[in-house]
């Protein structure tokens, strides 16, 4: 069975109902089921999407069941690739972590239950016949982001520890063994007060180096408090030749900085820009919006906001339910400039609404368009 190939914000509709089916018994249960998908060929620098290297982008989707993976085509994602490459697993991220020309894929396991040891981390390996099993991968951090801090051309996996007893960030420096080792790694001092510890990361190029840069919010949690966390300071470290070092602190209480969102290049100048987006179910109104960055650094420069009210594919009898789940970017329409992606999950009586903005950096809120699952072109109905 193939998809057929439609906007990015229709596919993503259509994965619900994709990861229905494999949920529901008999859809790739197995590491070695399904379809071999298409031969590809290393690139110098590989599709992030595209894990065989056959010039088609693929589906990764953590499902209850585990990881699963569905193999592009010329006509789409064809769904007789589909297979199951690790279980367990709910933070994918996409990179050549072994410098070998194909993109990989990495899983971190979620929080432990209490009582119960953390999922390991996993790596399953691109190639010209698509993923490998999932192979354990070094690393013990809460937070993992990738990026290439010291511009040497390979990957790196930034992680932080995300508890009050190690406040500071380690670099994990490509390329990786295909045993999931690092070429090296090392502790960046940040200088943090005692007790606080990073519960946010963000990692982009925000000031147009070429090398990554990372964005930590620290918090602390009292000892003897109801456990809600205390906002304490924001610190931006910048990438260089010797990898990220601490260049700026924004301490509670000192000027308003907002430095949350998707690193995404909303207007194509080779810096991310941080961009969000808002649903209020008792307004009907969604916001979309970018903060530029320049090369000073992360959101220094214009705020651009979007907002319509009564936005696309939105029922007017309701029942709504407000907030966004799910933000993502990419250049849909060609231009060099990334477009946003937004879920309204509590939209339509808890059936959902997709929300796509080209050019969110100059969007109108009539750019914005809305895709659910009676729209046309999504595969399957409500």
């Amino acid at each position: 069975m193939l998809v057929p190939a439609r906007t990015a914000a229709a596919l993503a509709c259509g994965c619900l109902l994709f990861v229905a089916a494999c949920d529901s018994g008999g859809a790739g249960g197995s590491p070695a089921g399904g379809a071999r998908p298409a031969a590809g060929k290393a690139a110098a620098q590989p599709r992030p999407g595209d894990f065989n290297g056959d010039g088609k982008d693929d589906l990764a989707l953590a499902t209850g069941r585990g990881t699963v993976v569905v193999y592009g085509s010329a006509k789409g994602l064809d769904l007789r690739t589909r297979r199951l490459v690790h279980r367990g697993f709910h933070h994918l991220l996409r990179a050549d972590l072994n410098a070998d020309g194909f993109t990989d894929l990495v899983g971190d396991g979620p929080e432990p239950v209490r009582g119960q040891p953390r999922a390991e981390r996993f790596v399953a390996w691109g190639g010209p016949r698509g993923l490998a099993p999932g192979t354990p991968l070094d690393g013990t951090g809460k937070e993992l982001r990738t990026g290439d801090f010291n511009d040497d051309g390979k990957t790196d996996l930034f992680e932080v520890a995300g508890g009050a007893a190690d406040g500071e960030p380690t670099v994990l420096y490509g390329p990786f063994s295909r045993a999931g080792k690092p070429a090296r790694s090392t502790r960046v001092r940040t200088g943090h007060s005692e007790g606080s510890f990073p519960d946010r990361v963000t990692v982009g190029d925000f000031d147009g180096d070429k090398r990554a840069d990372a964005i930590l919010r620290y918090v602390s949690v009292h000892p003897e408090g109801d456990g809600d966390a205390t906002f304490e300071e924001t610190q931006v470290l910048r990438g260089g030749p010797d990898g990220p070092r601490l260049a700026e602190r924004v301490p509670r209480g000192g000027p308003e900085r907002h430095l949350d969102g998707l690193p995404a290049d909303v207007n194509g100048d080779g810096r991310d820009d941080l961009i969000g987006a808002g649903f209020d179910a008792y307004r009907t109104a969604v916001t979309l919006t970018a903060r530029l960055s320049t090369p000073a650094g992360p959101g220094t420069g214009r705020q651009v906001v979007a907002s319509t009210k009564t936005p696309p594919r939105l029922s007017l009898g309701g029942p709504h339910y407000g907030g966004i789940d799910g933000v993502c970017a990419g250049d849909t329409d060609g231009d060099g400039k990334a477009d946003l992606v937004a879920s309204a999950t509590g939209a339509n009586d808890s059936n959902g609404v997709i929300y796509l903005a080209p050019g969110i950096g100059t969007a109108a809120p009539g750019d914005i368009t809305g895709i659910d699952l009676d729209s046309p072109g999504v595969p399957g109905s409500n």
